[in-house]
């Protein structure tokens, strides 16, 4: 009899303590900063299980008071491990996702009903880091809990079949990063309940629902599944597909069907095929340019062939100050600086005419949601958002549409994104200078005094894009000439000469003296000595470049008048008289 004894439990330790009888559905890990004393940093560590009621009834109690380990890792060296502590308040709760009248009916109450069923487990644990890291890694190595007779390790569920997982040889491997240089960092949360099963023929939506602490940008992927074949032995493996599917093109989908948004999380797909497929979501966090942390969600996707239940959706209809991008209906373009609110309406409706309820998470700031005749086959719901004030960007919230069909309800998770576009405003400060007389065409239309004009185009996001001509006309130098009072010509006797000058002439503006059309060597100053005859004229030049010319002024030389002395009739004096010559008309009349 001992020896029977012994010999059962010897089978007994065997066995249980190389068990994987957990037969998960999913799991996922993240973390939230606590504290920080001198250089030493505190954080919670939370993972959760998603476990296949369906398995094995044997698998649900093992996850009960589980103490799963987690490692903590500096880039790739060790520092300690810590059993995570059971969170009995959150866990052993069925998530699956059935109306009402068939909650009693899921595997989750009994292994023979015929309605598959999902419980949820929660395990957190503190975390000491001493002092900063770029690569902190928390990793979770398929160690459920230690210790005879209960020990456990993370099987993932036998019914996936996209990839080579196979019951009792592959352990559930997780993982978050996190680079506390800059400063603390908590992981993003998912906000939306992980249920898995899908429908045939049905198009399909699922996204995490992330929301970040830090209000750090979010960009999402699909990553491999990996595995530990010995528990707590890393490093780990990545799982092997089997063709045609891979880490990014994980389900079954009818061609065209699958896409994925890296900015968003949103997958879509329409399933074709009752393959059942271990999909791995990855979410990095980037803060001023730098991956701060990451997180993860891996959960298996039961195709259904028999869905009596379609899920809800609704278009986005009413838009006010916004528009719907034309590649994808989840994305919202609205403008910089719009007056008035950007507004639209989501209209839901179910294939099957099931009542709906619509709820909303991570709602930008100061926006608002409400919804009329929830609960009921044609809920609106209505989002209004002043955006005066508010810097351009995408702000990504999500709109939770659920049905309450039977037996499977179903949860369309949607990542709505409003994207504010900025205007752009090209050359404002920059000045374009003209001289007075020129004109400057912009876009069309001649300008000629100085102004700030703008001319607006419509981008294909519906923002105008204004260009500025900031324009600014100079004055032309100054070129009135000091001589004859206007006249165009000036006499001189031979060998005389006179001076040509500027009238307030400005420092800095350049000239040259011509003849004619002949510019006079050397001659750039504001005055002329003139002594021969010629026609002057001066150009002058700005400091700014205006370029402008005085009048023409013709300098004639005279020649010496001939006079002789003859006697007037009558025995009278004598008097000069002119003789041939012509006398220049300024010159004075006299008698002797």
């Amino acid at each position: 009899i001992m020896k029977r004894i012994g010999t059962l439990l010897f089978f007994l330790l065997f066995f249980s303590s190389a068990s994987r009888a957990s037969h998960l559905l999913g799991g996922e890990i993240g973390y939230e900063y606590v504290s920080t004393t001198g250089t030493t940093h505190t954080y919670r560590v939370i993972l959760k299980f998603f476990s296949d009621c369906s398995s094995t009834s044997a698998a649900l109690p093992l996850l009960i008071g589980a103490t799963p380990r987690v490692s903590l890792y500096d880039n790739n060296t060790w520092i300690n491990a810590v059993s995570l502590t059971y969170n009995a308040s959150l866990s052993d709760v069925e998530i699956t996702p059935v109306c009402p009248d068939e909650a009693s009916n899921t595997q989750c109450t009994n292994i023979n009903n015929p309605i598959p069923g999902v419980k949820l487990y929660v395990y957190d644990g503190l975390f000491t880091l001493n002092g900063t890291s770029n690569n902190w890694r928390f990793q979770f190595e398929g160690s459920i809990s230690v210790g005879l007779p209960l020990a456990s390790n993370a099987g993932r569920t036998p019914l996936i079949t996209n990839a080579n997982v196979q019951f009792g040889n592959s352990l559930m491997y997780l993982e978050a990063t996190l680079n506390n240089t800059g400063g603390p960092n908590s992981s993003s949360n998912f906000t939306s309940v992980p249920t898995p099963f899908f429908c045939l023929n049905h198009l399909q939506t699922y996204n995490l629902g992330a929301v970040d602490p830090d209000n750090d940008v979010l960009v999402f992927s699909l990553v491999p599944a990996r595995e530990s074949l010995i528990v707590n032995a890393p490093p780990p493996s990545d799982i092997v597909y089997n063709p045609p599917y891979s880490a990014t093109s994980p389900v079954p989908a009818a061609p065209g069907t699958f896409n994925f948004n890296t900015m968003t999380g949103q997958m879509n797909f329409n399933p074709n095929a009752a393959v059942n497929s271990v999909v791995v979501n990855k979410v990095d966090e980037i803060r001023g340019g730098v991956m701060v942390g990451s997180s993860m969600r891996e959960m298996a996707f039961i195709i259904l062939t028999d869905c009596p239940n379609q899920g809800p959706g609704g278009p986005v209809i009413n838009l006010e100050n916004a528009n719907v991008d034309p590649t994808d209906p989840s994305l919202i373009n609205a403008c910089e600086g719009t007056d008035g609110n950007v507004s639209f309406d989501i209209q839901a409706t179910d294939p099957e005419g099931d009542n709906i309820n619509i709820t909303t998470t991570n709602l930008p700031s100061g926006a608002v949601v409400t919804v009329s005749n929830n609960n009921t086959p044609n809920p609106v719901m209505n989002f209004s958002w002043d955006i005066g004030g508010v810097p351009p960007g995408d702000y990504l919230f999500y709109v939770n549409l659920k049905d309450d069909g039977c037996p499977v309800s179903v949860t369309q998770t949607i990542a709505y994104t409003i994207r504010i576009n900025p205007v752009y405003k090209y050359n404002m400060n920059d000045t374009v200078e003209i001289c007075r007389g020129e004109t400057y065409q912009f876009y069309g239309k001649q300008y000629y005094a100085t102004g700030l004009y703008d001319t607006s185009f419509t981008t294909v996001k519906g923002c105008d894009s204004i260009y500025y001509l900031n324009l600014k006309v100079n004055p032309l130098p100054e070129v009135v000439l000091n001589h004859g009072n206007g006249a165009n010509e000036v006499g001189l006797c031979p060998n005389s000469q006179t001076v040509l000058s500027i009238i307030n002439a400005t420092s800095g503006d350049t000239y040259q003296w011509y003849n004619s059309n002949t510019p006079i060597p050397g001659e750039t100053g504001p005055s002329y000595i003139v002594n021969s005859e010629g026609v002057y004229w001066v150009a002058a030049v700005s400091a700014k470049g205006c370029v402008d010319t005085s009048r023409m002024i013709k300098v004639v030389i005279y020649p010496q008048p001939d006079a002789m002395i003859e006697p007037l009739e009558g025995g009278r004096a004598f008097a000069v008289k002119q003789v041939k010559q012509r006398r220049p008309s300024h010159w004075p009349r006299f008698r002797l």
